[in-house]
Order: structure tokens, then C-alpha cells, then sequence
């Protein structure tokens, strides 16, 4: 099943060079636009399917919040259309809808209305929005004087109370402890089971690898399709000369992440064709991964030892 239907869409922004010509315009007593546009994203389609994770990266400026935007209807596509098929739970700008003056709990029943839950359902949830934000006390006290953290959980915890049919984490959980994000991605791995379709955008490469199915990078707009080790390049500016390992790509102009295990089971020892990012100063000529009696395993249950050795050539 297509949860999420996204087909030739673009967003352009107007500028005016004074406010008289937005005036002049709105009034319509001109014929000739007086307006110029500010193309933020370009000709982007693609699908993602019931219970499918897919990460959105790329540079700042590069147009994934504006995306996000758009699929959750914060905003309008200039051009294209999009069809969502389901309940969507967001998580955009951290703590956006929560008013500054209202105590955490008041703001858990606002948010929740604006979700369409009801009050009663609210209510019911509360408990466990508590246990799962784990702020304490400061549930009743004004969101202002919450640190940036406590806005995550808390934010987190009411868009994740009931299962959303696809969830969209927009950069949120950069803030905060490694605990607590551990916990929300535990959550998020139990909705995937369950079948829940997750966007994730974020500028860790790692979390995109080890969350994510596939992922869209964007630049300047429009969609790319070298993924993870293009985005790389742009974070770390890999020299123009380097020959990048390319990956496949489907029709659609989206690439699936290369299966971590497959990719370190094949390989022993320092390959000039491989791809790298930086510029040189340091180089892995070698690497051993050892789980158990096992090298180079496939999978690595959690919590288990495992033992990583790396030969680095230093210039």
C-alpha cells in the first residue's frame, strides 16, 4: 500500500520589491505580475510504501523542512500534487504548536485536539505521555521556562501516544540525551513492526543508515541520487577527483542504501576504488569487526561484545 504519493511537486516563494506592488497585485490593478519566485524545491516525485523507512538529507537551504511542510499540508505545493494515505503524527520545528504560557499538561490537550484526538481520549493517554516524557513536575509548569530538551520529550511523547499510520521526524531528536533519544528510537523500531511509515530527516548520516530503508537526498531543490556518500561530500568536501562508488538507483530517482552487512563481509583490506570523503590526511587501510567467533557478521545483536580494529595510514 503507497502511503505517502509525491508527483512532479514544486514550491516557489514571491518577492516583492515593496509592499505597495504586493498591494497593487492583490488588488488586481494590473494585468502584468509584479512579483518575482524563489524556486525552493523542483520537480520532486516519489512514493513510499506502508511501513517503509526513508531518511530525507542533505545540506541547509537544501529544501527538506520545505518538503515536510508540504506532506504534512503546513503549506501548499505551487506546482504537483501529493496524496497521504493514513494518519500522520510530526514532529517539524521543536515544540512548534505549544503555547509558551501554558503549562506542559494544557499543552498535551491542545496538541492533542489539534490531532483529532478527543478529550477523553487525552486523558487516557496522559499517564503514559508522562511516564514516556519523564519530566516530572514540570508537566504543570509553563513550556517557557522548559529547556530545549524537555520540549523534545515531551513533544515526542505526544505525537507518538497512539500509533500514526506514517510519522515525521524532522532534525528533533538532535536535541537532548542519548538516553532518552535511544528510547524514542525504540519506540519508533516498534511502530515500524507494526507497520507505521517513517520519514526521518537528519544530518547524521549514521542515524540515516541505521534507521532507514533508503533515502532522498536533496540539493538545492531537486533530488540526487548519490545518497549517503554524496551527502558526506557536501558535510566534508571530498577532492573533485576522488571516483565515487556509485550506487543503484530505481526509475523514480531514488537509491537504496547499501545492505551495511553485505558491504563488510565483501571487502578486507584498503581498495583504491572504494569512496572516500576528506583530503587524504588519513587513511583505513585495513579493519577487522569480530562478534563471537564471527568476522565481518552479518548482524550484531544488541548488547554484545563486539571487537572493531582498524589500521589507519597517516600522511
Amino acid at each position: 500500500m503507497t502511503r505517502i504519493e509525491v508527483n512532479q511537486v514544486g514550491k516557489a516563494y514571491k518577492y516583492y520589491a515593496s509592499k505597495w506592488l504586493r498591494l497593487v497585485e492583490k488588488l488586481g490593478l494590473l494585468s502584468v505580475e509584479r512579483h518575482s519566485k524563489k524556486w525552493v524545491l523542483k520537480d520532486i516525485s516519489f512514493s513510499v510504501q506502508a511501513g517503509e523507512s526513508v531518511g530525507i538529507v542533505g545540506v541547509n537551504g537544501a529544501g527538506k523542512s520545505t518538503l515536510l511542510k508540504l506532506l504534512t499540508g503546513t503549506t501548499k505545493p505551487t506546482t504537483g500534487s501529493i496524496a497521504i494515505q493514513g494518519r500522520v503524527a510530526a514532529l517539524l520545528e521543536l515544540g512548534m504548536g505549544f503555547h509558551p504560557d501554558f503549562s506542559g499538561r494544557q499543552n498535551v490537550y491542545m496538541s492533542g485536539l489539534m490531532m483529532g484526538y478527543s478529550r477523553e481520549m487525552i486523558t487516557s493517554m496522559m499517564a503514559d505521555i508522562e511516564k514516556f516524557a519523564d519530566i516530572g513536575d514540570y508537566i504543570d509548569r509553563p513550556v517557557r521556562i522548559y529547556s530545549s530538551g524537555m520540549q523534545m520529550r515531551l513533544a515526542f511523547a505526544v505525537a507518538t501516544a497512539s500509533r500514526p499510520d506514517i510519522l515525521i521526524v524532522d532534525e528533533a531528536m538532535s536535541v537532548g540525551d542519548s538516553r532518552f533519544q535511544a528510547k524514542c528510537f525504540a519506540r519508533i523500531a516498534d511502530f515500524k513492526q507494526q507497520g507505521t511509515t517513517l520519514l526521518l530527516v537528519s544530518h547524521s548520516a549514521g542515524d540515516i543508515v541505521k534507521h532507514c530503508d533508503r533515502a532522498i537526498f536533496l540539493k538545492n531543490g531537486a533530488i540526487e541520487l548519490d545518497v549517503t556518500n554524496r551527502y558526506l561530500d557536501e558535510l566534508f568536501g571530498k577532492q573533485q577527483d576522488a571516483t565515487p562508488n556509485t550506487a543503484p538507483a530505481d526509475t523514480s530517482g531514488r537509491l537504496s542504501l547499501t545492505n551495511q552487512g553485505d558491504l563488510f563481509a565483501s571487502r578486507h583490506g584498503y581498495r583504491a576504488e572504494e569512496y572516500r570523503w576528506g583530503q587524504g590526511g588519513a587513511k583505513i587501510i585495513d579493519f577487522d569487526i569480530q562478534a563471537g567467533d564471527e568476522h565481518y557478521p552479518a548482524s550484531i545483536a544488541s548488547n554484545s561484545q563486539t571487537d572493531l580494529h582498524v589500521k589507519v595510514l597517516f600522511e
